[in-house]
């Protein structure tokens, strides 16, 4: 108990440290606030690279004048980069092999006790609920006496390693549900999603980081596999009494309960969790979607020089596509609050790249 509020003490105060020490409208907490910030201050770095998306901004950082060809976005994948990719599916079937070897484990010791493994018996267990044959460690290893810290900090291990993996899984959300509303302003005009709306022409952040229905979706997932973890590894005490029901101070038993039947539907809601994002990662973008950003800001940068200068632009609709009146056949890609028109095929932007 006393771990808990020493730990609530240290997160309200980076709270209040967070409210106190930052302004929070000058933050920019969405790419909404970027482009704002863009549209009234141009970065001049980024002036003529308005085909430039996330990955050529990363390698021009790192080879200066090394131009790469436009290629158009295809999937939502694209928006997050490949390294986070490659350590979220690393983690997550680290963290599923792992309890499926231990699901096994327990499964071997049930069987050495004699106890059958149909569906029936396991249910039989029950979820969270404490029994002879689910005991992680056996009474005869225990030489040192029960440890109700240990056994604690072993029956809240799994929720710490849970919510790392969820708060990558939900950054990755964000992070494709953010480009897929990049990729709109070239085919409708739209406001800009802000931390801080001014008026009702901008658009407010989502609640939860993603748009409500997949919001919806995403918390009941997560509060549904924390209850479950929570119900597969747990601390198991159980206490003697008199005949008058008066407990001895003690308990009698002090270890470590699992659960099969909780452990195995744990590991199908994250199953499907996992599938969920694997199916949205190879969602496309539509046809002469604008390159993706993601939360790049030279990206959203470079896509914010607009051939006019409008204080008032921000706080309009705006849509993202070439200027009006080029010549020559080269022109310029930007968000603006004019009338623009979809890039064509094999027109020259003015960066040099060739659409494709």
């Amino acid at each position: 108990m006393i771990v808990v509020i020493v730990f609530n003490l240290v997160k309200l105060s980076c709270m209040l440290l967070a409210l106190t020490k930052f302004d929070a409208e000058h933050l920019l907490a969405t790419t909404g606030d970027a482009v704002v910030s863009f549209l009234q201050e141009k970065d001049p770095t980024t002036a003529g690279l308005c085909l430039a998306n996330l990955r050529n901004m990363k390698s021009m950082w790192k080879t200066p004048g090394f131009a790469q060809p436009y290629h158009a976005p295809k999937r939502w994948q694209e928006a997050v980069s490949r390294g986070r990719w490659v350590v979220f599916f690393i983690i997550m079937f680290i963290a599923l092999a792992i309890v499926a070897v231990l699901h096994a484990w327990g499964l071997t010791w049930l069987r050495k006790n004699d106890y059958n493994l149909d569906f029936t018996s396991l249910w039989s267990l029950g979820l969270g609920t404490v029994s002879q044959y689910t005991m992680v460690i056996s009474p005869n290893d225990l030489r040192d006496g029960p440890d109700l810290a240990k056994f604690a900090v072993l029956a809240n291990l799994p929720q710490v390693v849970l919510a790392l993996i969820y708060f990558t899984y939900s950054t990755i959300l964000t992070t494709m549900f953010i480009a897929a509303d990049w990729s709109r302003f070239a085919f409708r005009p739209q406001t800009l999603m802000v931390s801080n709306s001014i008026n009702d022409r901008q658009r407010g952040m989502w609640a939860l980081g993603t748009p409500w229905p997949y919001a919806i979706i995403l918390i009941t997932m997560q509060v549904l596999l924390h209850w479950l973890v929570s119900q597969s590894l747990f601390v198991a005490q159980v206490f003697r009494m008199e005949l008058d029901t008066t407990p001895y101070p003690e308990p009698v038993i002090l270890n470590c309960g699992y659960s099969p039947i909780a452990i195995m539907c744990s590991m199908i809601v994250a199953g499907v969790m996992l599938l969920g994002v694997g199916t949205l990662m190879f969602r496309k973008f539509p046809d002469g979607a604008p390159p993706v950003a993601s939360t790049n800001s030279a990206a959203i940068s470079a896509a914010c020089h607009s051939n006019e200068i409008d204080d008032a632009a921000a706080f309009k609709p705006l849509r993202w596509g070439a200027w009006e009146g080029m010549s020559g056949g080269v022109g310029h890609c930007s968000l603006m609050p004019d009338d623009v028109y979809q890039q064509g095929v094999g027109k020259m932007a003015a960066d040099g790249q060739t659409y494709t």
